[in-house]
């Protein structure tokens, strides 16, 4: 019976946390990055000021696979930084013809001032995950993304 109450109590918990995972995202794509092997990740999209500003800011993590693309209207050179995010990142930066011409591993920052991350050629989109993602899946500048919607 104890065994049953936690499972019960870990699935209640589980559709909580989905639930808000769900929530604070208002659209989410998969992204195909093509690398030795293709590898996805289903992302929230931050297309909106609000929603680039905010990030991943304030979260405990990523679930694996998972990440956040920003979106921006034309290739531009493009900074971030990691206020208030508490786990480390890996920033593609991606160009409008899906090639990715950067990518940088950032640190977390609680104080200010923080690392500002600057891409080192205009990109549109740029697509955080898990720090060390890029290391794990041989993910390299010159090679191509796909979005899906």
């Amino acid at each position: 019976m104890k065994r049953v109450s936690s499972v019960v109590l870990l699935l209640i918990l589980v559709g909580c946390v989905s639930q808000s995972v769900s929530q604070q995202a208002s659209q989410s794509s998969t992204v195909v990055v093509h690398s030795d092997f293709d590898v996805s990740y289903v992302v929230e999209v931050a297309d909106t000021p609000k929603e680039r500003e905010t990030g991943l800011m304030s979260r405990g993590g990523l679930v694996p696979g998972h990440g956040m693309l920003f979106v921006y209207p034309q290739d531009q050179a493009l900074s971030f930084w990691m206020k208030n995010t508490v786990f480390p990142i890996d920033i593609l930066f991606i160009n409008s013809t899906g090639s990715i011409v950067d990518a940088q591993y950032m640190l977390p920052c609680q104080r200010d001032p923080c690392q500002v991350y600057v891409s080192d050629k205009p990109a549109k989109w740029a697509l955080e995950i898990n720090g060390g993602e890029t290391q794990k899946h041989r993910i390299f500048v010159g090679q191509k993304v796909e979005i899906i919607s």
